[in-house]
């Protein structure tokens, strides 16, 4: 229209220097790395940048028990909760497909902070149709891991305690840099 073209001639220096329009894929990354190496400081720094959604496999869990507890699926990490039992990676991925569905997840995207974790994790994710386009891996020295531990411990806005004591983060990094060898691949 003429009025939008005489604004443009006007400035086009204005409409140059904006920041370019979001993308229409929706992101689907994944980022992973050692406990306390910034996984979610990464993620949320991403977040704002893209718009899309974060989600932990516990926030896809604390998903399905809140909003989808009289779901099968629901019931059945209710169960696994009560008697204390681990989380299968089958139902752990399961909640992680139903999380996903969300809209803001379909429409903007997502980025899986902590996961996948194992090969097990991977195969299960192909498996659902849940990959993402790219997996990034922060690496963080294990002592680094501890001293960022060491603070978050004293954080008194912390909702609930953690297993963060310097011998669980090494418990914890050990696991990670054994499991995480077949994701690489």
């Amino acid at each position: 229209d003429e009025e939008a073209r005489n604004e443009f001639i006007k400035n086009p220096m204005f409409y140059a220097h904006q920041s370019p329009p979001k993308s229409l894929i929706p992101a689907k990354i994944a980022i992973v790395g050692p406990p306390k190496s910034g996984k979610t400081t990464a993620a949320n720094r991403i977040v704002q940048e893209m718009g899309c959604v974060r989600i932990s496999l516990g926030d896809a869990i604390r998903y399905i028990l809140e909003k989808q507890r009289h779901t099968i699926l629901g019931k059945e990490m209710q169960e696994v909760l009560i008697k204390g039992k681990e989380i299968l990676p089958e139902t752990a991925v399961r909640c992680l497909e139903v999380a996903l569905m969300n809209a803001k997840c379909q429409t903007r995207g997502f980025i899986l902070d902590g996961f996948p974790l194992t090969k097990k994790h991977v195969e299960l994710l192909v498996e659902k149709g849940i990959i993402p386009f790219k997996l990034f891996e922060l690496e963080c020295d294990v002592t680094e891991c501890t001293i960022r531990a060491m603070k978050d411990r004293s954080d008194l806005k912390r909702p609930y305690p953690l297993p963060d004591s310097p011998e669980a983060i090494a418990y914890k990094n050990a696991t990670y840099q054994h499991e995480i060898m077949p994701v690489r691949q």
